[in-house]
Order: structure tokens, then sequence, then C-alpha cells
């Protein structure tokens, strides 16, 4: 299984919140997990806030965005560039996406169309779930949106 991850469900690993343990259990077992350059912004962006809303310690925001970069190192990265931001654009218009959602499906797309295989696109963003849905990724976690 290959498994693109957004911001929304990659956060989740590296701070405890709802669907944590859900999404630690994605990890060890994928062919490959991929993210783009997005991700390397979001991800410490978001653990970063979370330190300044108090909802996590300084200590423990600096560990996580340290592991988060430690598994980078192991990402697929998917690439950004104008044809892939072109997508993005058709998609936003297509789903009513917000720019880094439809950014993020792209990326998911091109990189099933690359490998000529199926990629799970992996986020807690219900909006983003339906719309992987309906452009033909599988998105987990399953029942997120009846």
């Amino acid at each position: 299984m290959n498994i693109y991850i957004d911001s929304s469900a990659l956060v989740k690993r590296y701070l405890t919140e709802p669907g944590t343990e859900a999404v630690q259990g994605l990890f060890g077992g994928p062919d490959a997990v991929a993210g783009s350059a997005l991700t390397a912004v979001e991800v410490p962006s978001a653990i970063s806030r979370a330190k300044r809303a108090g909802i996590v310690k300084a200590a423990d925001a600096t560990r996580a965005i340290a592991l988060f970069q430690g598994d980078w190192a192991r990402f697929v990265r998917i690439p950004v560039d104008d044809r892939r931001l072109d997508a993005a654009a058709v998609l936003a218009e297509r789903h009513c996406l917000r720019a880094l959602d439809a950014v993020h499906l792209a990326l998911a797309l091109s990189w099933a169309e690359a490998i000529a295989g199926a990629v799970v696109l992996a986020t807690f963003d219900r909006e983003l779930w339906l719309a992987a849905r309906e452009a033909g990724l599988a998105p987990w976690p399953q029942g997120l949106v009846p």
C-alpha cells in the first residue's frame, strides 16, 4: 500500500489528539509514505501553533518537530511543479477545495499515475477526503465521511 499523507493526518503522529493511534498504525506497513514540500512546512507550523496555544509544552513541540524531520527523510517527496499546480486549480474548482487541499489531491493523483498503482490519501479533512474518493483514490480513514 502506498500512502500520500496530508498534514491533517500526519501531525497526529507527533501530537496526541483524536486519531493519533490510527495514524501510528499507518507507519511500518505501507510500501511507501509520500508527502510534498508543503508537508515540510505545514507540520512544523501546526506543531508550533499548538505550542503557542498552550496545547503542548515547548519541549514536547521541539521533540515532535525533530521526530517529524527524522521521518521526513524517509518520505517519498512528490514535487510541486507547474503541471501539478495547474491540475490543482482544476481540482479546486471541481471539488470546491481550499488551495492547499487541492494541491495535495493533485500530488496524490500524480503519484498514483507515476507509479501506475493504488494510492491511499490519508487525511482528516472531510472535504479533501470526499474529493479524494470522488477522484478515484482510496481515502483514509474509513468512514470519516458517511
